[in-house]
């Protein structure tokens, strides 16, 4: 019968063996292995600068992941690197420019709506000892994107930019303003603003870069 004390000792060795032989094996060097040398890389077509310096236009059918949001961060400076996408887009911008150009299509349409008359008193009457109001839009404009007037932490600056309107989840826009000229009889003619509203703004607009508002 084997004692308990002869059972301890057989595990002590087996155990201070097993731990000798895994230092001495975790001091043999271990081989080296001579990688062959990479290849260079070859330019892809999907590189955000050509060849000749400027930004590239040609997309390939990937996704170019990378590139695309290199192109986020560094936006060029020379010109657009989504041609397809700047022409599809140009008619509404071009639409857009049209309504707040110099005699563009609302400057037209406040010609033809012209000065407006009304008398007061009975319409089925004669306009003898009537009080006459002359009313003509003289102009439309829109102001720049501010913050709404709930805002009570910003009192300096309350300008708005799109990438702000973003993170609001809130409309990029601006107020729209008609100013008004009236006249009572043959009094001077006098002048009052009149809100219209909001109008959402687009971007890349040329009247929108060119003074305070549109």
């Amino acid at each position: 019968m084997v004692s308990k004390s002869s059972i301890i000792r057989l595990y002590l060795h087996f155990h201070i063996h097993a731990r000798v032989r895994q230092e001495n094996k975790a001091d043999i060097p271990l081989p080296i292995v001579n990688m062959p040398p990479s290849k260079p890389k070859s330019k892809s077509k999907s590189a955000s600068k050509s060849s000749r310096g400027g930004t590239n236009t040609t997309w390939s059918h990937e996704f170019d992941t990378l590139r695309r949001e290199n192109l986020f961060r560094n936006p060029p400076t020379d010109h657009t690197a989504y041609p397809a996408l700047k022409a599809a887009i140009a008619p509404h911008i071009e639409s857009f420019n049209a309504l707040f150009e110099k005699d563009g299509l609302i400057a037209q349409g406040l010609l033809d709506i012209g000065t407006k008359t009304y008398l007061d008193g009975d319409e089925r009457s004669g306009p003898a000892g009537k009080n006459k109001l002359t009313v003509k839009i003289k102009e439309v404009f829109v102001e720049k994107s501010v913050l709404p007037a709930s805002n009570k932490f910003s009192t300096k600056n309350r300008e708005i930019l799109p990438s702000e309107c973003r993170e609001r989840h809130v409309t990029y826009r601006g107020k729209m303003t008609a100013r008004l000229e009236y006249r009572v009889n043959n009094g001077d003619p006098k002048e009052c603003l009149r809100d219209l509203g909001q109008l959402p703004l687009m971007l890349m607009v040329s009247a929108l870069h060119i003074s305070g508002g549109l």
